[in-house]
């Protein structure tokens, strides 16, 4: 597989053919490895094995989307632009669309449970109900938050922003996160 800043190429590893080519803007794997979701001018979900199309959500957004990533069972996927919007692979539906202006990034808990997504804030989503945990506001960091990642135990997630700073983070359920950094 290769990519440019365009697109993305899959050669055949037997034959070194082109097998298949796509505007992309962001890909990511499923969990056990046998699919792979692309973004773009569409979201379209892969078979690894042989390159196929499963699914194609192009009627659905009108814009470039980012890459969010799958749950860790491997039914869902999200994506973000304007807002986020979780997608169930298995049914190709939208399961939720979760309202936060201009979403940098997002990712899923370890355990699947909650999601974290940033902005101009940091808003904590509960991935079954997709009711807001919690909002932290635009003051936590100077600038835009860019990034946001969960730990490998998903008890601490770190948020970084465009003026150079990194925050670390308890999540408790029930409770507010914590800055520890």
């Amino acid at each position: 597989m290769t990519a440019t800043e365009e697109n993305i190429q899959i050669w055949s590893s037997q034959t070194f053919s082109l097998l298949h080519t796509q505007q992309l803007f962001d890909l990511s794997w499923s969990p056990d490895g046998t699919q792979y979701f692309s973004t773009g001018s569409s979201i379209r979900v892969w078979n690894a094995e042989n390159y196929s199309l499963v699914s194609n959500f192009a009627s659905f957004i009108p814009y470039v989307i980012g890459n969010g990533g799958w749950s860790p069972d491997g039914k869902c996927v999200i994506t973000y632009a304007k807002n986020l919007i979780v997608w169930n692979i298995v049914s190709s539906s939208v399961l939720a669309y979760l309202d936060h202006d201009y979403v940098n990034y997002c990712s899923w808990s370890p355990d699947g449970s909650r999601i974290v997504s940033a902005s101009n804030t940091i808003k904590l989503w509960d991935s079954r109900t997709f009711a807001i945990l919690a909002t932290l506001s635009h003051s936590i960091h100077a600038y835009w938050v860019r990034a946001c990642s969960w730990t490998s135990d998903g008890t601490h997630f770190v948020s970084s922003c465009s003026d150079g700073t990194i925050k670390l983070w308890k999540y408790e359920k029930e409770s507010r996160p914590k800055e520890l950094i």
